[in-house]
């Protein structure tokens, strides 16, 4: 059976992309060492399905110092030509103010990924390369700076290892792969949703042709929801030490109706310890 790989064509077609501007003010001198803000978006519209603008959040007019914008969730589904961002096709129109104001975000400097995967499972248990050929496309089509795996479901370790080579053959060793763990799973041996270890994938991951030398370029790790305590810095210490040379940002909850688990994180925490790393 023949599989069309070619992305789904939305109703209203998307302009061409313009190249990706000059660097800006948020563009680090040395990007495989610089402190990042990142922050990860789930809702585009409101409840009566009118648009919501990203600008409204508001990450540039606010001077949040926002670097990447992980746009949420991308799911691989069982019809192979069936990716879609949440509940839709990533090229419907429904989309289209989003990628809108998604180029306006990379105007300015900021990197924009997409997450895939998350608390909805399923999307790595399929390595096809049927599968594979319209993500690749996806990716692509948009134009996106990097993709964010979240994996939320028991795989091997053989999973993320093959899908983030190809990646980063496939689209360069500039294009963002970061992974989205929660922060216990960095410890070793530690308790996580993954199914795999971590610390060895990252020593597993590793690239000549990458800025950092390594295929994930940091972790966003998950202090919430009891999978990591951010009430004080002797948890994240505790990754630090114990698990290796990894890159790490530490993920919270911003809003205590979000989840269990929300902390606020003091100046002095950020500026010591997170910031320096």
């Amino acid at each position: 059976m023949h599989v069309d790989d070619s992305p789904l064509k939305s109703t209203s077609p998307l302009p061409p992309h313009p190249p990706h501007p000059p660097p800006t003010h948020l563009t680090p001198a040395n990007p495989a060492l610089a402190p990042r803000l990142v922050t990860y978006i789930q809702t585009f519209h409101y409840t009566n399905n009118t648009p919501l603008s990203l600008l409204l959040l508001p990450l540039l007019t606010q001077h949040t110092r926002i670097t990447h914008v992980n746009l949420a969730a991308l799911h691989i589904n069982d019809d192979a030509l069936g990716t879609t961002l949440n509940d839709e096709n990533p090229n419907a129109s429904a989309w289209d103010q989003t990628w809108a104001e998604v180029r306006e975000l990379q105007g300015a400097g900021v990197k924009v990924l997409m997450m895939m995967g998350g608390a909805a499972q399923g999307s790595y248990g399929k390595v096809h390369e049927s599968y594979y050929q319209p993500l690749l496309s996806t990716l692509r089509y948009h134009n996106l700076d990097g993709l964010d795996l979240g994996i939320e479901e028991p795989v091997s370790r053989s999973c993320p290892l093959a899908r983030l080579n190809r990646l980063s053959t496939d689209l360069g060793p500039d294009f963002v792969l970061t992974m989205a763990p929660v922060a216990s799973a960095l410890l070793p041996d530690g308790p996580g949703l993954s199914g795999f270890d971590y610390v060895a994938l990252d020593q597993q991951a590793v690239s000549s042709t990458r800025p950092t030398r390594k295929l994930v370029d940091w972790y966003n790790a998950q202090f919430y929801n009891g999978r990591g305590d951010a009430r004080t810095q002797v948890f994240y210490d505790a990754v630090v030490a114990l698990g290796g040379n990894i890159g790490m940002r530490v993920g919270v909850l911003v809003s205590r109706t979000r989840g269990s688990g929300c902390r606020r994180l003091g100046r002095r925490f950020l500026r010591r310890r997170v910031c320096r790393r």
